[in-house]
């Protein structure tokens, strides 16, 4: 047997020399890597962002955050991304202009009670992206 090829067992039973599962390994892995590669091209995969829940307010309107009204320079006009089945939808808001130093926006129009928005969405986020969420934490108020 001196001289004679490693050889390896597949786990359904097969013999193979040991280059041959090497090559196979690491064909598996190349491949696997690309597809990820690809897949990150091509927008798949999840965004990490953070979200609120949107909170009633008087005649039917919902308050949110105010990092998660954004305008969208493609429409001229606010929107937020909603969170539905692990999906940022756009949805274009009519929103009320917030007091100064205010840290949530009343949207008037637009917006589903108790929708899950995302706050500050990132310029990653487009319209139909997987996003992975964390609840929003509001930054403390700052005291003079």
């Amino acid at each position: 047997m001196t001289g004679a090829p490693p050889r390896a067992t597949t786990t359904a039973g097969w013999r193979v020399r040991s280059e041959q599962a090497t090559l196979a390994l690491v064909s598996a892995v190349a491949v696997g890597l690309i597809a990820g590669v690809i897949a990150g091209l091509h927008g798949r995969g999840d965004v990490a962002v953070q979200v609120a829940t949107a909170k009633a307010a008087a005649g039917g309107a919902e308050v949110v955050p105010a990092p998660a009204v954004v305008i969208d320079p493609q429409i001229n006009r606010s929107v937020v991304f909603v969170v539905v089945h692990g999906h940022a939808v756009r949805q274009p808001v009519t929103a009320a202009p917030p007091p100064p130093g205010s840290t949530t926006v009343t949207v008037l129009t637009g917006l589903s009670p108790g929708a899950v928005v995302v706050v500050t969405p990132p310029q990653t986020l487009h319209d139909g992206s997987g996003v992975s969420t964390t609840p929003y934490s509001a930054p403390a108020p700052s005291t003079p």
